[in-house]
């Protein structure tokens, strides 16, 4: 039986050819497969090559130009290219009618939480410290109370304070309707 090296391996001629029939027939068919989220809505900043994209499905919160202070909050269905509107679960909303658009982040909570526990591990130790060392000067403070107080009182207002990351459609940033594979889209010029 004929052996060939591949990969630093002896093979046999029969599992090569295998090999080499599959990974052609892959590559054939690859380009007429569907592919999901084709269709994506970017948050483009000036100056920056870096864009945030939202894809059907995702949760977005936004804020409309005749409405100040009021956040809506609405899952993502489709996009209708041609007419530039996002189609959520409720309504549809035109793209040039957002003002703002923000997402929870993340960080200030990790932090908040880390905050917290060193101020509680501060009084522990100063506690445990005070009661096992032998010495009768050396006591718990109002300092070790003031350094937990102050890590609380930050644990609680960091996520307050830090919770969202907004995106201004009226600064720097613009929201823009982008089809990815115009080549499969159905031609609606006709």
């Amino acid at each position: 039986m004929p052996y060939t090296r591949l990969f630093w391996k002896e093979i046999t001629m029969k599992y090569l050819r295998f090999f080499l029939v599959s990974s052609l027939a892959i590559l054939l068919l690859a380009p007429v497969l569907p592919v999901a989220a084709q269709q994506v809505m970017q948050i483009e900043t000036y100056g920056k090559a870096k864009t945030k994209k939202i894809y059907p499905g995702q949760t977005i919160q936004y804020r409309l130009k005749n409405q100040k202070n009021v956040w809506l909050t609405g899952a993502i269905e489709a996009y209708r290219m041609e007419d530039r509107l996002v189609v959520l679960t409720d309504r549809y909303v035109p793209l040039d009618s957002i003002a703002a658009l923000r997402y929870d982040r993340r960080g200030p909570k990790v932090v908040a939480t880390q905050m917290f526990w060193f101020g509680t591990a501060w009084s522990a130790f100063a506690a445990v410290g005070t009661l096992t060392d032998g010495d009768p000067e050396s006591n718990y403070e109002w300092s070790d109370a003031a350094v937990t107080g102050g890590f609380w009182l930050g644990s609680l207002l960091l996520p307050r304070l830090f919770r969202y990351k907004n995106y201004n459609m009226e600064g720097r940033h613009r929201l823009r309707l982008v089809d990815l594979q115009p080549f499969l889209s159905p031609n609606h010029n006709q």
